[in-house]
């Protein structure tokens, strides 16, 4: 085992910005290694790694030997440096257990190391492996021009504003500037407490690292924007969870995430300087995503710049919503610090994929009693969310409130313009689609508890050309794709089903006969086969705990082609969950992790 890395911080005398008033702040954090022996491998090591955040945005002032990991309020700040606290460092403290074994990789994808820049080949070396894993727990120093921090920023959680949140258990190592000048974010969830921990140990465990990094992937597959996850690390250190918060804590293996994005800028990220009167942190923040992620803005002027920019983040986000909605994706925390202002899946939490159809299902058991962040609202309250920053950017006089006005009610008619566009193609229809006959089919689903993504995938297997009209023959796709099941049907419901079925099939008929020949490839390229559904991330967690990653491997290897069906592959992979598993802590979850 290598010997732990101390930590001494540079105090610089200023940062890149040429307003005084950030004289004196922390801008960058160097680590000096006790064991000069100990090298960061080549995982991590072959990435050109770049500081923008930290150095072209303020950062919390702070001491030589400041205990970087004390929780505290942070001010006229947008980050706090941060320090890896090895596995079992933070033995006794709280909920924090001691280091059973070494940490060691479990799960790596080739794909995002090669976004990165990273040497992908070397994760075929069991010794590289185990270095990445070392890094990534803080075991191991990071390679040089990693400088690793926590950001600062607020939200609304539930409705309600919470004020100060932050990285409480997340630390950005840097960022890769890779080919073309494409940069990303490296950040570990789970290396132990930043400043903005709070009461908590900044710790993650097993379960929900299994869960993020094979959703992150998945959604990816998908089509769906999101956050990418780089390595799963089981730290070899057990955490104390009450999962259900039921009063029984029980221990669990500890584990991390190195996950990646272009950015981790939040709409929280705005709003907490802002309700601060911090109004030029605010400008600081906007200045820093046109100048690094939305360059097409850069050379607008400032009447123009910041209201395309903001007009950006809200195309962006309706299209994030309606790939959510496309694979029935519910995010379960939808508050506005879980936001990514460039529109991608951030912070993956109790979510859960719809089954049987409910435009109500939320899988948060925190969110039961009013359902705020249900499956059905989550078009709604991306609005709310979105209303919310615009905010921030005119009390910052980024915008008039006229504009910002503009931009936000654009999002309903841009919303529903990206939704009919993409369920005609998951209907398989062009020309004769109409929300009316989504809406009689989604109708039917609820009534049925219709498995929603067999439903849309079973509707390719429906041959529109063929003449039968004989109820049992009509319904026979659907039955055999999983969509419905016999028990739940009753003669009445099976007329309804036909009925609806003998019209779909007259307007599939009207389509073009080229588009008519390529409809099923065409309907299977946008319905998944596959999704991560609850209950097989649940079983996977189960194995894995118990040493056993068989599950997770094959999870990730099949949510990486989830619209092909898979040689070899169960079909119980692809259908709802077993009546027995439909309960709270499988296909509902806490937001403890």
């Amino acid at each position: 085992m290598h010997k732990a890395s101390t930590w001494s911080w540079r105090l610089a005398g200023g940062t890149n910005t040429s307003n005084p008033k950030w004289k004196g702040v922390v801008v960058a954090a160097k680590a000096t290694v006790m064991d000069n022996h100990a090298q960061p491998g080549q995982v991590l090591g072959q990435i050109h790694w770049d500081d923008s955040f930290v150095r072209d945005l303020p950062g919390e002032r702070a001491q030589e030997g400041q205990d970087l990991t004390r929780p505290r309020t942070v001010k006229q700040a947008l980050w706090s440096p941060a320090v890896l606290t090895p596995p079992g460092e933070d033995a006794g403290q709280g909920t924090a257990g001691e280091a059973r074994r070494g940490p060691r990789t479990i799960c790596v994808s080739h794909d995002v190391a090669e976004m990165v820049g990273a040497d992908a080949k070397s994760l075929e070396d069991e010794e590289e492996r185990t270095k990445l894993a070392e890094c990534l727990v803080g075991s191991r120093p990071l390679p040089p021009g990693a400088v690793p921090y926590a950001a600062c920023y607020g939200g609304h959680q539930f409705g309600n504003w919470a004020g100060q949140l932050g990285d409480g258990r997340a630390i950005t190592l840097g960022e890769s500037v890779a080919t073309e000048g494409k940069r990303y974010e490296l950040q570990v969830k789970g290396p132990g407490k930043t400043a903005y921990s709070r009461m908590a140990d900044g710790r993650a465990v097993l379960r929900s690292s299994i869960r993020e990094f094979l959703m992150s992937e998945a959604m990816h597959a998908l089509g769906i924007p999101t956050t990418r996850a780089l390595a799963l690390v089981d730290t070899g250190a057990d955490v104390m969870r009450d999962i259900m918060y039921s009063g029984d804590p029980r221990w669990e293996p500890g584990a991390v995430v190195c996950r990646v994005a272009p950015t981790w800028i939040r709409f929280g990220t705005f709003q907490l300087p802002a309700s601060r009167g911090e109004l030029e942190l605010v400008k600081m923040v906007a200045d820093y995503l046109v100048k690094y992620h939305m360059k097409e803005f850069a050379n607008l002027p400032k009447e123009e710049k910041y209201k395309a920019m903001l007009d950006e983040i809200v195309k962006r986000t309706a299209d994030l919503v309606v790939g959510w909605c496309s694979v029935g994706f519910t995010h379960g925390v939808l508050n506005t610090d879980n936001m990514s202002v460039l529109g991608l899946t951030l912070d993956y939490g109790p979510y859960g994929t719809v089954e049987e159809f409910d435009p109500s299902f939320t899988p948060n058991t925190t969110d039961l009693p009013g359902r705020r962040y249900c499956f059905g609202n989550q078009p709604d309250i991306a609005l709310w969310n979105i209303a919310r920053m615009a905010e921030a950017w005119v009390q910052a006089d980024l915008l008039t409130l006229e504009q910002a006005k503009e931009s936000v009610s654009a999002y309903p008619d841009m919303f529903r313009t990206l939704y009919d566009k993409h369920f005609a193609k998951k209907l398989g229809l062009k020309k004769t689609y109409s929300p009316e006959i989504l809406d009689e089919l989604t109708l039917l689903m609820a009534e049925d508890k219709a498995d929603y993504n067999c439903t849309f995938r079973s509707l390719a297997r429906f041959d529109v050309s063929a003449d039968a009209s004989e109820t049992n023959s009509l319904l026979q796709p659907l039955l055999d794709g999983g969509a419905l099941l016999p028990s739940q049907l009753d003669e009445q419901q099976k007329s309804k089903w036909a009925e609806f079925l003998l019209k779909y099939k007259e307007l599939a008929r009207q389509e073009d006969a080229e588009f008519l020949e390529r409809r099923a490839a065409s309907m299977d390229a946008v319905n998944p086969m596959y999704v991560l559904r609850n209950h097989l991330l649940q079983t996977a967690i189960d194995h894995a705990e118990e040493g056993d990653y068989s599950e997770v491997h094959k999870l990730f290897a099949l949510c990486q082609r989830p619209f092909e069906e898979q040689e070899g592959i169960e079909e119980r992979y692809a259908r709802r969950a077993p009546s027995g598993t439909k309960k709270v802590g499988v296909t509902m979850l806490s937001c403890s992790s």
